[in-house]
């Protein structure tokens, strides 16, 4: 039996709507223990004393949720009218067929990859779901790094790294001309509008992370940054008056998302 429920919403607007409330009315019903996180505060150590979580917004409350958490996770889609909630297993019919099994801990969950990041040697403790995006922080601006993989190296000046997981490979990876797959024990990665020129004649343009292989990227901007599923950002950048570089290693992580089926 599950007792202890933690609740994750978008915002306060989502917290005060129909399909919100409704679900903490079930979750007060069916759950001993039921606690309320606003997905704009969250951090590692709210999710401790829960044992499965609900998330109700979109996809970008699911990733944030994700993110953080090696807990299973309900996904509930807030109003698919106008959320496209790919991630999302439930609606709010569904999750209110779905909680009596829930609440028995009887239910299966689909194990999402999740991408792993080391910035100056130090693993960050955020792990992207979707993809991660390394470049400037300015669109309108050229990204410029050292890119490594398989023993080659080089400098580049893109518009940025896109690296996805399977589930992420519909998303902006896709967008930015990358084929999905659906391996989950590999990431890929692609290098955006590349620019080719009499100085830059690149050969690393787009590839593939198997377990145990890493991406290395040293930044060459002064402005740029490591974005985790578009909604958590990190500085990424080369201190010219320290005459230093942030490193990045990317890699396949350990951790999997427990997402709950129907």
């Amino acid at each position: 039996m599950i007792e202890r429920v933690l609740l994750v919403y978008k915002d306060e607007e989502i917290r005060q709507g129909k399909t919100c409330a409704k679900v903490r009315e079930l979750l007060e019903k069916n759950f001993s223990q039921v606690s309320y996180a606003n997905a704009q505060h969250l951090n590692a150590r709210i999710f401790d004393n829960a044992e499965i979580v609900i998330s109700v917004g979109g996809d970008g409350t699911f990733l944030r949720v994700a993110q953080l958490t090696t807990l299973p996770i309900i996904g509930v889609n807030f109003d698919p009218r106008v959320s496209e909630g790919r991630l999302l297993m439930f609606d709010l019919k569904s999750f209110s067929k779905k909680l009596p099994d829930i609440a028995r801990g009887d239910f299966d969950v689909d194990l999402l990859p999740s991408i792993e990041i080391r910035l100056n040697g130090y693993k960050l403790h955020y792990h992207a779901v979707n993809d991660v995006y390394i470049g400037s922080s300015h669109p309108h601006r050229s990204s410029k790094y050292v890119i490594a993989y398989r023993g080659k190296k080089e400098e580049q000046l893109s518009s940025g790294i896109i690296v996805a997981t399977a589930t992420g490979s519909y998303a902006w990876y896709l967008s930015a001309g990358g084929k999905p797959f659906n391996a989950k024990d590999e990431l890929r990665f692609i290098v955006r509008e590349l620019y080719f020129g009499r100085l830059h004649k690149p050969k690393i343009l787009h590839g593939v992370i198997k377990k145990g292989e890493k991406l290395k990227i040293i930044a060459r901007n002064f402005d740029g940054l490591i974005a985790l599923d578009s909604n958590t950002e990190f500085p990424f950048r080369y201190y010219k008056e320290k005459g230093k570089a942030d490193i990045a290693e990317i890699g396949l992580g350990k951790h999997y998302v427990k997402r709950v089926l129907p």
